[in-house]
């Protein structure tokens, strides 16, 4: 091969390489959303469950519902419908004169109105698909349906999740027994089971998983990692007594611990973030901006130092991004209260010329070095292309 192509060649892969490290450091992340889990079978008259979607192609241009009815079924009714946002799970909210026990999924097409006893026909173009009757838990799953039917697989289950521990490695008696009983869709479109676990020095312990699947796969938050050590087959080992902020992946069976103060101030981030009316381009600003507010004012003194005094960083974390999203809006909009204080009040000190859709300035710099590191390259490709050439010239 000619040197000249060799260069030419470097060169293009140089770019190349440039190129994918710019892509591989662009981050994204998914609405969370929360809602209150009761591991009972009786939900009451009013509440709300998730619906599954396993269809991938039901998760948008659909509506999904409910049949809903008692164990006697002489009392039942048709619940609203609800367009999924292009994710796994649907949250879906009923309110009723009766308890229900059981139900039907269904997903229809998007233009439909109402549910009605026209769901029942198959033939109907407007029904997708519909479950047997399933018993009405946590988590309603509406799996794929056979064509000639439009009969869904169906299932459910409660999501009960329990800390189970004892103070010695083979204990008999347990001294930890808490339930965990808020949920969450997570960034990775997963169901979380979460909640606050005092635990005493020296326990070890487990989460059971529906009442027979024992846990021991963890990771920690690094202000509270050097608690813990043991897990996977053998018993979770903790050394500091405390209280701590259990998130329990179901699907998965994994664990994540973290420091309570932390865990506030992330959720609350992670609202602010997915707040339709929070974003920095002024839409919804006013009434977004409030309703952010008084989640901020529901923080303890310790969530709100901590996100007081957190880096903007638009690649970090949730409480960095969250951060940086709201001094670029104060910047922007100068009349928008100022509501990140302290525990003692005072306002946040917000970095002004801070604009939350570029890239942090430790990424800048790093792609001012790959920059500099490619141009220096291409320049010496062009440098030697150039002796090369009058070589070939004066060797004539």
């Amino acid at each position: 091969m000619k040197k000249s192509a060799i260069l030419k060649l470097f060169s293009l892969v140089t770019f190349a390489a440039a190129g994918a490290f710019a892509i591989a450091n662009v981050k994204s992340s998914k609405k969370a959303e929360s809602v209150k889990a009761d591991t009972t079978v009786d939900y009451g008259t009013s509440g709300t469950i998730m619906l599954e979607l396993d269809n991938t192609n039901w998760r948008s241009n659909c509506k999904v519902g409910l049949y809903m009815f008692d164990n006697s079924v002489s009392k039942s009714a048709w619940g609203s419908l609800v367009t999924p946002s292009g994710g796994r799970y649907v949250e879906y909210s009923y309110s009723l004169d009766f308890k229900p026990a059981q139900c039907i999924a269904l997903c229809v097409a998007p233009g439909a109105e109402v549910l009605g006893d026209w769901c029942w026909n198959y033939d109907d173009s407007g029904l997708y698909g519909r479950t047997n009757d399933t018993n009405f838990k946590k988590v309603v799953a509406i799996g794929n349906y056979y064509t000639d039917s439009k009969y869904c697989v169906s299932s459910a289950h409660d999501l009960l999740t329990e800390v189970k521990g004892g103070a010695s490695d083979s204990w008999s008696v347990a001294t930890v027994d808490v339930q965990l009983t808020n949920v969450k869709v997570n960034s990775n479109d997963k169901i979380e089971v979460y909640g606050n676990v005092s635990l005493p020095a020296g326990t070890y312990f487990k989460v059971v998983k529906g009442g027979s699947v024992w846990c021991g796969n963890y990771d920690a938050h690094s202000s509270v990692k050097s608690n813990f050590s043991g897990g996977g087959e053998s018993n979770i080992h903790n050394t500091a007594a405390g209280t701590y902020e259990f998130y329990f992946v179901y699907e998965d069976g994994s664990l994540w611990i973290t420091d309570p103060i932390y865990a506030a101030a992330d959720e609350w981030a992670q609202y602010f973030l997915n707040h339709s009316g929070c974003d920095s381009t002024g839409v919804n600003l006013p009434s977004g901006w409030s309703a952010c507010a008084t989640e901020y004012g529901k923080l303890s003194n310790g969530a709100k130092d901590l996100v007081y005094g957190a880096t903007a960083k638009t690649d970090g974390s949730f409480i960095e991004q969250a951060v940086a999203r709201y001094d670029h809006a104060v910047s922007c909009h100068p009349s928008l209260t100022k509501f990140i204080v302290n525990s003692s009040s005072t306002p946040r000190a917000v970095v002004s010329n801070l604009d939350y859709r570029t890239v942090s300035t430790t990424d800048s710099n790093n792609l001012i070095v790959i920059v500099s590191i490619v141009s220096l390259i291409s320049a010496s490709t062009l440098v030697g292309l150039i002796v090369i050439k009058r070589r070939r010239g004066i060797a004539k």
